[in-house]
């Protein structure tokens, strides 16, 4: 009885067995070694990562752990970071042990079914899909600034950060990410001509009621972002005779050159 008194004691001082950490060094590790930018975009060394698979291995049996109880305690910034973070390591780690089969995520279920909504991961003691943390991340007034920051592996899609979304830096983090993909070109561009037209990434579209409802606030969140020297094309972004065009995505992996 003294024995395991003793146990009980020890165990208490100790505190608990797994505290997640909010550093995020095994996922560093891994953004830091096989990211690059090529371009305006970010790329994957996916080759590499399958030969050293260990960090990003590592990471998912962390995320695992958290159970309902701890990820409620954390803060929201905690939160949001936390299942960025998971979202974009679980779409890599869905896609390296295939990379040598497929062209792009689809490949890896086919037609008939959506790798987004496979359960192949544990979240918060529950068997999980990539929408499931979408879902989450959605919920109760998104932040838009969240779909700049969801890499779900295909070139259309927000470019995977080289480092991982902590809490203390979030909003600077979000800020930079949605500066970064409105001013690229190949997501959102304005063409003049008779009508004029602002192409805007399918992201818009696909998650339309996440950003402003009005259209003229919704013009409005683009321009503070984009980074314009012409008052006159400002102005004509902003009038709705300018034609919204949304483009189509492109789910080419954003696999890098190896």
């Amino acid at each position: 009885m003294k024995r395991i008194v003793i146990v009980f004691l020890f165990l208490a001082l100790a505190g608990p067995a797994f505290a997640f950490d909010h550093s995020y060094k095994n996922w560093n590790q891994v953004l830091g070694e096989f990211v690059v930018t090529q371009g305006t975009q970010s790329r994957v060394k996916y080759r590499a990562l399958k030969k050293s698979p260990a960090k990003l291995e590592a990471f998912v049996k962390e995320v695992a752990k958290v159970t309902p109880e701890e990820f409620a305690a954390f803060s929201k910034e905690q939160q949001t970071a936390f299942l960025l973070n998971a979202y974009n390591a679980l779409v890599v780690k869905l896609v390296y042990p295939e990379i040598y089969g497929i062209d792009e995520i689809g490949d890896i279920t086919g037609l008939l079914s959506s790798p987004f909504s496979q359960n192949f991961f544990t979240l918060l003691g529950e068997e999980s899909d990539l929408n499931d943390i979408v879902a989450l991340l959605r919920k109760d007034r998104p932040d838009p600034r969240i779909h700049f920051a969801l890499c779900n592996s295909g070139r259309s899609s927000a470019s995977l950060r080289a480092e991982a979304y902590i809490a203390e830096r979030l909003d600077a983090q979000l800020e930079d990410q949605t500066r970064n993909f409105i001013n690229d070109r190949n997501r959102v561009s304005f063409v003049s001509g008779r009508p004029p037209r602002l192409f805007v990434s399918n992201i818009f579209e696909t998650y339309r009621t996440d950003f402003p409802a009005e259209e003229e606030a919704f013009r409005d969140f683009i321009l503070k972002y984009l980074v314009l020297d012409d008052d006159e094309v400002r102005d004509k972004i902003r009038k709705k005779t300018t034609y919204l065009v949304y483009g189509r995505e492109n789910s080419t992996l954003n696999r890098a050159q190896e």
